[in-house]
Order: C-alpha cells, then structure tokens, then sequence
C-alpha cells in the first residue's frame, strides 16, 4: 500500500511539472483568420484578415509582431493583451490565400499564427463610371515651330486622336471606356481644337534708294525676298512709306516699315551744253560702202572660128551742094531738105564702119592661121 502510494505522487508531480511546461505555448499564440467579399471594381475581392493577440487570462502580456507574410499586416504592429486588429486588402484573384503572423511577447516567448480565406463569393458583374479627360495641348508658337497633344492616361478610359496629325491643324479626340467602366452620365466623351498652322520664317530686307539725277528724282528700289511682299504708299508729309507684308505660309521676322524722303531731280549736276546761238558744225556724213559683190567662176568659153565676110558691094556716095549753094526749087520745105541730108550721112557712117569691121576681121583671121 505504502508503495503504491508512492508511485501515485510521483505521476502526479510529473503530470503537474508536464504541464507547466506546457502552459506558456498554450497561453501565447496569434489567431488569424480571414474573409472575401465582393470589390467595388469588376474582378476585384476585398479580404479583410483579423489577427487576435491570445493569451491564457494573463495581467499583461502585450506582443508585436515580427514577421508577416502578406504586407497587409506590418512588421513591428503592437497587440494589448487579447486585443484583435482588422487588416484589409483588396486582390483580383479568387485563388486561396493564407496569412502566417509572427509575435513576441514581453517575456521573451515567440510563437506564429496561420489563417486562410475559406472561400470567394459569387459576384455580380458591375461597371464603375468614369470621366475622361481633354488631352493636354500646346499650340503652334510662332514660325518654325509646331504644336502637340499629350492623351490623359485614365483609369478605364482609352483616347484615340482620330482627327489631325497632333502637331498642326485641327484635332478630334475620343474618349472610350474599357471593359467593366462606362462613361459618367453628362461626361464629355469627344474633344476638339485647333494647334494653328505651321509657318516659315522670312525676315524682310530694307529696301534701298536709288537717285536722284540730273534728270529724274530719287525712287525706292525694293528688294526680292521669298516669302515678303512689298508695297510703297505716299506718307502724310511727303514722305514714301514701304510696307513688308507675309505671303501665305509665312510669318515675317524683323522690320517691316521704312519710311523715306526722296530729293527730287537736280538739274545743276547735269553737264553744261552748248551756249545760245552758237553755231553748230553739221558732221559730214559718211558714204556707206557698197559691198563688193564675189564673182562666180565662169565656164571656159568655146573658141569662135571667123569665117571671111563676103565683100560688101560699094555704093557711090551721093554728092554733097555746097553749104552756100541754094537749093533747087523742088517743091520741099527747108525741113525735109535737113531730113534727107541727115539719112545721108548715117547711111555713110555706117559704110565706114562696115568697112573697118571686115578690115579687122582679117587681121584677126591672120592671127588665127
């Protein structure tokens, strides 16, 4: 009996001593558990994680946690004595999640807690409203310059510019909503505007003035530049006043206005010329010189054979009255007298020339032979 006893007490100091061994891990743990809900956004899931500090009805055991193994629940959060916190986070996934939370407490003991979401609602397809926002716009500046456009980035809207070339010109930009998002009641959808066009520098010249002569007065002498056009119009004083306007394209850099004073003609810088009433010394005019017309070659000519004439028959010459003489009364007047005298004559100088032809005639016979 005695000995029994003895084996009984000394079960039960080892039961006693087992379980204040035992007691610290069963009085220090973190008690995690989770839940899913439905998310404001199509897809989404909000998870809210509750982490409890828990502890066997001890006076003050506050614990802080040390490691966390989803960044909902920060490093170095404090825990008062069996106090429960709530952490939230929003996922897209359905898939199943677990939190594992490390604490120590005040006594130097360290102990983990582990926790799942048990499951994922069903939910509702739902569309969440948004309003697009006008592109940011930078006109045309000035010549040799362009303009551009910068499309907002918003969540759930997408921009497309379907009208222009986002540098020059007129724009169209159109907003659309993305899947699981529509377009705000009263929102605008479309904008529109105008960069301005695209031009060229041209930097005018000064015009420059010519004159004035002896004869003629001073004038505006206006340059050629691409891009500039020029006009003159008469100044209120009598002055000259030259305008530089841009052609179509351009856009004009520099001045654009002179203004002038434009001296007339002066006749006393002209040369002196000949006093009044001097007499003047006619030129002789020069005898143009006809040109010398060039001779063509001429064929050699064909060698001519004379052949004798035959002897002329020798009539007697009529007899000549004396000057004086008077004429015999033959019923003609002085006039067919002269007439009749003249015939004779010819008829003679003509018998002398015949006879001066065949003596030549001969002579050139002779030579032939």
């Amino acid at each position: 009996m005695r000995r029994l006893t003895t084996s009984l007490l000394t079960a039960a100091a080892l039961l006693a001593g087992t379980v204040m061994l035992a007691s610290p891990a069963s009085a220090h743990h973190a008690d995690v558990d989770g839940t899913a809900a439905c998310g404001d956004r199509p897809g989404t899931y909000v998870v809210t994680w509750r982490v409890r500090n828990w502890n066997a009805g001890s006076a003050d055991n506050r614990a802080t946690v040390t490691s966390s193994s989803r960044d909902v629940v920060p490093v170095g959060t404090g825990f008062a004595d069996d106090e429960t916190k709530s952490f939230t986070e929003t996922v897209t996934t359905s898939d199943p999640l677990t939190l594992t939370v490390a604490m120590r407490w005040q006594n130097g003991y360290e102990a983990s807690g582990s926790g799942r979401v048990p499951g994922f609602p069903a939910c509702a397809p739902t569309v969440t409203p948004v309003t697009p926002v006008a592109p940011g716009v930078t006109p045309v500046r000035g010549c040799d310059t362009t303009g551009s456009l910068v499309l907002a980035d918003t969540e759930g809207v997408s921009y497309a510019l379907t009208e222009g070339d986002g540098r020059s010109g007129p724009w169209t930009v159109v907003a659309t909503a993305a899947s699981g998002y529509v377009i705000a009641p009263g929102a605008p959808a479309v904008f529109t505007g105008d960069l301005g066009a695209i031009e060229r520098c041209a930097v005018p010249a000064e015009p420059t003035v010519s004159g004035p002569t002896c004869t003629t007065a001073a004038h505006v002498v206006l340059p050629t530049v691409e891009g500039v056009s020029y006009t003159t119009a008469p100044g209120s004083d009598g002055t000259t006043v030259v305008t530089a306007t841009a052609l179509p394209g351009y856009a004009l850099v520099g001045t654009t206005r002179w203004t002038y004073e434009l001296a007339p003609a002066a006749p006393a810088t002209c040369a002196p010329g000949p006093e009044p009433g001097a007499p003047v010394t006619p030129t002789t005019p020069t005898t143009p010189t006809t040109p010398t017309t060039p001779v063509a070659p001429g064929t050699p000519a064909t060698p001519v054979v004379h052949q004798p004439a035959p002897a002329a028959v020798h009539q007697p010459a009529a007899p000549v009255a004396p000057a004086s003489a008077a004429l015999p009364a033959t019923g003609l007047n002085a006039g067919t007298g002269l007439a009749a005298l003249f015939g004779v004559l010819l008829l003679a100088g003509g018998l002398t020339l015949l006879r001066g032809g065949q003596r030549g005639g001969h002579r050139r016979d002779h030579r032939l032979n």
